[in-house]
């Protein structure tokens, strides 16, 4: 007998705000990385604007895909069976066939678990076993993952990497609950400083660069407590905030702020390292070989943190002396987009043979005018990788 309380066929889908969130972040991103590559590309060339183009454009994809999921996916609950509909496939699952669940992916979610337990778990609203509660084969339903969860707690409590003795291992544990949210606060919060406001630049990038190797640390100090990404309901702490958004941030401000006259260098050992990165994450957390996509996420983080680190290292510790060309202003326009760019139309200079455009502070491109001097600064870079800047000649 069905429950007077609902009506069947009941449909599920994401909560009406947390859907509309997630369908505009992706549209967002949809429409606003295509707009990036165009304001990127416009007037850098080569290599790093190939780069620049495929990341972004693949954040673009993503984003479109997100929206598509959210807005296509839905749950509809009968009274012998559940329907399961995405963006891509569609799941029918009788009563017959389910005879447990377990927690699902983010708090909300729960996984029904089939007979047959070689069958993909089949992910519902965990408040659809509230609602079915009243179907004789939806009540009672045993989470198996209450059993995993007390067997997991107690075989970390009893590592004794944590400490010696019980009661050091308490501890330990309380000290990491109060100290890895702050310190995935503090990589939000360089984050953002990094997007928003790169000042003072030189400390910026330090913290940056640093935050990520923090992470690794406390991840090898803290082993058996510590994972790269989280999991709903995991015994176990997570450090995301100090990896995923540094490393986004310092391949942006090295893609943005310095000019290389070749990128494939840096380029390359990104993508190797990155590869690399995700083998040796896989030896420091032994369970992201079975989260495909939370190695492949970390792989791209790497590369990225990777690109961002070396190009900047490239800069900022150069110890070669600058070279001089004078050049003349020929124009100067600016760019607007979530940031304001100032360039500088600019005759030819040193390995560029033809007019081109250069990227300038906002304080010299005030001060600029057409047919007046300035002078390109060239360097060979730490790595051999030449840069250069522009700036009043000296």
């Amino acid at each position: 007998m069905v429950s007077e309380a609902i009506t069947l066929p009941k449909i599920y889908r994401l909560d009406r705000w947390k859907r509309a969130y997630t369908i505009g972040c992706g549209l967002v991103l949809g429409v606003g990385m295509p707009a990036l590559v165009a304001w990127y590309s416009w007037d850098n060339g080569g290599v790093a604007a190939d780069f620049a183009t495929i990341f972004f454009l693949f954040l673009s994809l993503l984003g479109f895909a997100s929206a598509w999921i959210v807005a296509k996916a839905k749950t509809v609950l009968y009274d012998d069976r559940i329907e399961v509909v995405t963006a891509f496939a569609r799941r029918l699952v009788m009563a017959d066939d389910i005879s447990a669940y377990r927690d699902g992916r983010a708090p909300e979610e729960v996984a029904l678990i089939g007979r047959d337990l070689a069958a993909k778990p089949l992910y519902v609203p965990r408040s659809l076993l509230n609602d079915g509660a009243a179907l004789s084969w939806l009540h009672g339903l045993k989470n198996i993952s209450l059993g995993e969860r007390k067997v997991e707690r107690a075989a970390l409590m009893e590592d004794v990497r944590l400490g010696t003795t019980q009661v050091e291992r308490d501890a330990f544990v309380r000290r990491m609950r109060i100290v890895v949210p702050w310190l995935n606060g503090v990589g939000v919060a360089a984050g953002v400083w990094g997007l928003v406001y790169p000042r003072p630049y030189g400390s910026v990038i330090a913290a940056l660069a640093l935050l990520p190797i923090i992470g690794v640390a406390v991840m090898v100090w803290a082993r058996p407590l510590i994972r790269i990404d989280g999991r709903a309901h995991d015994a176990r702490l997570t450090l995301d905030g100090l990896f995923f958004l540094p490393g986004i941030i310092l391949l942006l401000r090295a893609l943005l702020d310095i000019a290389l006259l070749d990128w494939t260098w840096p380029i390359a050992i990104a993508l190797g390292g990155g590869a690399l990165a995700m083998f040796a994450l896989t030896l420091i957390d032994a369970t992201l070989k079975a989260r495909g996509w939370s190695l492949f996420a970390a792989g791209v983080v790497s590369a990225s943190y990777l690109f961002g680190a070396i190009v900047e290292a490239d800069v900022q510790f150069d110890p070669s002396a600058a070279q001089r060309f004078e050049t003349t202003v020929r124009d100067k326009h600016t760019e607007h987009g979530k940031v304001t760019t100032y360039k500088l139309t600019v005759g030819s200079w040193g390995p560029n043979t033809a007019d081109n455009d250069v990227q300038v502070w906002d304080d010299l491109y005030e001060h600029a005018q057409a047919g007046e001097r300035i002078c390109v600064y060239l360097k060979g870079g730490l790595f051999g990788w030449s840069w250069y800047t522009v700036g009043a000649c000296e």
